[in-house]
């Protein structure tokens, strides 16, 4: 999930997509060498392995953080899910009537 929300970040930030993909399938990479998790690595360890990732990217390798940014009607970030299981609940009770 870590790899993704890094990937994405990139490709909002410029970085072509195909690029993004590649750039953080690298970082997985050095990772399973180094034996290191997503959340071993800081933000000069990121930048330190691509000019690509500035500081505000190290916040995504907390999966809490990188969920946030599916906060969007529809969307998968946990407020959004929360909401949409308690209109469901709503909708279910309104059946029962």
């Amino acid at each position: 999930m870590v790899a993704t929300d890094l990937a994405e970040a990139l490709a909002r930030s410029g970085t072509p997509f195909h690029q993004a993909h590649r750039l953080v399938g690298a970082l997985v990479l050095e990772s399973i060498r180094l034996g290191r998790e997503p959340g071993d690595w800081t933000a000069a360890d990121l930048a330190a392995f691509s000019p690509d990732f500035t500081a505000d990217f190290a916040r995504l390798l907390s999966p809490r953080e990188g969920m946030k940014s599916r906060e969007i009607p529809g969307g998968t970030g946990p407020e959004s899910v929360v909401g949409a299981l308690q209109r469901a609940r709503e909708r279910l009770a309104s059946m029962r009537l």
